[in-house]
């Protein structure tokens, strides 16, 4: 039984769900990072592979007999492939895992997972023939449901720094402190307890 079941990914080896979905997010943003970065070295040497400049080095190998870099970003022959390669790799790459990141976004946004986006999907379209609306019921807010995947502490922290810590919150739509995991919620309970008395708390108490 897998909790939250989004789909099995086959490049992580794994079901994907409700302990690891976060992760699986994260391998997408940073794969998608790295494409963009792989692009953008290799965009100006891949267009000056045949440019103006990338011929006129060819004329000087054909005199000389010798491969030499006269202009900065200007591939000699040997590279011209490698280069080639590595842009339009990377460039597909990152436009299908843009896709499947954006996707991804929107289902986090949105409180869902790949199979409930299906399930809703046909809910939907049942709904509008009855000339009714429809709500996902576990829709609770664009902030409470990022909060479900990756907690309440600040966004670039969790989206930055690897950790091995669960998810904060029940994968059930209740808000508020209701939605914590009991565990949480008795550290919670035990740190209040342990807390010294104040001078208005013992009044209260009194």
């Amino acid at each position: 039984l897998v909790l939250c079941l989004d789909h099995y990914c086959p490049w992580m080896f794994n079901a994907v769900g409700y302990f690891n979905y976060r992760y699986f997010c994260n391998f997408l943003w940073f794969v998608e990072l790295a494409m963009i970065y792989g692009a953008s070295m290799a965009y100006r040497p891949f267009i000056n592979a045949s440019s103006p400049q990338y011929r006129k080095q060819v004329m000087e190998y054909r005199k000389t007999g010798v491969w030499k870099h006269l202009y900065s970003y200007t591939p000699i022959n040997t590279e011209r492939m490698p280069i080639s390669l590595a842009f339009m790799l990377c460039l597909a790459v990152g436009i299908a895992v843009a896709c499947l990141g954006g996707f991804h976004l929107y289902l986090a946004l949105t409180g869902q997972t790949t199979i409930e986006f299906h399930g809703n999907w046909v809910n939907k379209s049942r709904a509008r023939k009855l000339g009714q609306k429809w709500r996902n019921p576990y829709d609770l807010g664009w902030k409470r449901n990022l909060q479900q995947i990756y907690g309440t502490k600040p966004f670039l922290l969790a989206f930055l720094i690897p950790s091995t810590r669960e998810p904060d919150f029940l994968p059930l739509p209740l808000m508020g402190e209701e939605g914590k995991r009991k565990l949480l919620r008795k550290k919670r309970d035990r740190a209040e307890e342990q807390r010294p008395l104040t001078s208005n708390s013992v009044g209260d108490i009194v």
